[in-house]
């Protein structure tokens, strides 16, 4: 649920959708030509990504437009990772989207399904994530697939309570591909949960050490279809200057 590469592989074995991806040793980027890094991710679809294998956050991602990019953008995620090895996949410029679930009985509860929505600031640069908005306003396009999604792999790795989390993809005629799974909520969102639907996610945490059949009921009262409003979080992003 934290190794992105344990994540792909599985998700492989599964015949679930997620971008092509390769896995590259450090010690490779640095010490092979062009040509055989290029040869390396040869059956990828350009643009890529590079991204760290035990970051979240989007923390060391960048975007590789070409083969003569690939050195120098995957030695700059290397920087941000202690792992041997940096993935490079191709990017999905779908529409994107964060999913907080609870399995309950071996089984995935939808709470949320937000929209996130990004903004690239500078030409060749990554988008980044700016703001996820709530509820989504695809929800009848990617829910059913994307519970049915979750359900095999819990299935598979055995979870049968707690926090499920789901960062995925999703075009018109294509479907849903998983961008990332874990065990737990995404930062900042439970209050956006709170707000939007009145589900509180500490009531829902403390009832589920205290009083777990009210945690019952608080999923089956849940509707994601029914916000009181809607809502959004907001990143404002800085870089480091001198000014």
């Amino acid at each position: 649920y934290r190794d992105k590469s344990a994540c792909r592989l599985l998700l492989e074995k599964l015949g679930l959708p997620s971008p092509g991806y390769k896995k590259i040793s450090v010690d490779f980027l640095r010490e092979k030509t062009e040509t055989e890094l290029a040869a390396t991710v040869g059956e990828l679809t350009y643009p890529l990504i590079c991204k760290p294998l035990d970051k979240y956050g989007s923390r060391g991602i960048f975007i590789i437009h070409n083969p003569k990019e690939i050195r120098q953008k995957a030695l700059q995620t290397a920087e941000y990772t202690s792992c041997e090895e940096i993935l490079i996949e191709e990017y999905n410029d779908g529409y994107e989207f964060n999913m907080m679930t609870w399995v309950s009985d071996g089984a995935v509860r939808v709470i949320s399904i937000a929209d996130r929505e990004k903004t690239q600031f500078a030409e060749g640069e990554l988008p980044e994530s700016t703001r996820n908005v709530y509820p989504s306003c695809l929800i009848d396009k990617v829910e059913e697939p994307a519970v049915s999604l979750l359900q095999s792999y819990i299935e598979y790795t055995g979870q049968k309570e707690g926090p499920l989390s789901m960062q995925f993809f999703w075009k018109a005629g294509e479907g849903i591909q998983v961008c990332e799974i874990a065990a737990r909520f995404f930062g900042y969102e439970h209050e956006l949960t709170d707000m939007v639907y009145r589900f509180n996610m500490e009531e829902l945490l403390l009832n589920y050490v205290y009083d777990n059949e009210y945690v019952t009921k608080m999923l089956e009262a849940q509707d994601i279809r029914k916000p009181l409003m809607h809502g959004a979080v907001l990143y404002f992003h800085g870089r480091l200057k001198q000014i």
